[in-house]
């Protein structure tokens, strides 16, 4: 792109920063995503070997809430998903961002992010899920959701036979929710 100094490069070269500026830190927090991607691949390779996870509930957390601030960067607290409010009064401005962001890929990039995003909300979702399991004792009582929207309640107390004997076996009782 050329810009050139008649009395609309002012404009111009607003537009054309302003995008740049977007891709910028855009790429510092594609960055700072790849940093998080690496420090959680030993998870994805653990889970795989089916070697024992070796994460506390607070580093769970930790991470939860890095994704979370990265992802209110991406989509809360950018121009990522839209355009600039200075661009709607001004049509040529407005056409010559999207020009720019779309040459600098903005929006592919993106959502690129966003489905990287979403992949490490499952597997932390999937850590937290694994360590609140691990933690239950088998007195503990187990809610599971079945897809009619009943709990199944899972007890190890002993059921009592019609004889009234004891067999140790664990009851399942579904209940309405």
């Amino acid at each position: 792109m050329f810009l050139s100094d008649d009395a609309q490069s002012g404009l111009d070269k607003y537009t054309f920063s302003n995008a740049l500026a977007l891709s910028v830190k855009l790429g510092i927090w594609e960055a700072s995503l790849d940093n998080y991607v690496d420090s959680i691949e030993y998870i994805t390779d653990d889970l795989k070997k089916g070697i024992k996870i070796n994460i506390s509930q607070e580093d769970v957390l930790r991470k939860t809430g890095e994704l979370f601030a990265l992802r209110h960067h991406i989509n809360l607290s950018s121009d990522l998903l839209d355009t600039p409010d200075f661009y709607w009064d001004h049509e040529q401005q407005e056409a010559l961002y999207q020009q720019m962001c779309s040459y600098l890929s903005i929006n592919r990039r993106t959502r690129v992010m966003n489905e990287k995003l979403n992949h490490c909300v499952e597997l932390v979702e999937l850590l937290s899920s694994h360590l609140s399991d691990r933690h239950h004792s088998p007195s503990d009582i187990v809610n599971n959701r079945l897809d009619n929207g009943s709990d199944v309640k899972l007890s190890w107390q002993p059921p009592f036979d019609v004889l009234g004997g004891a067999t140790g076996y664990p009851t399942a009782t579904v209940m309405a929710s």
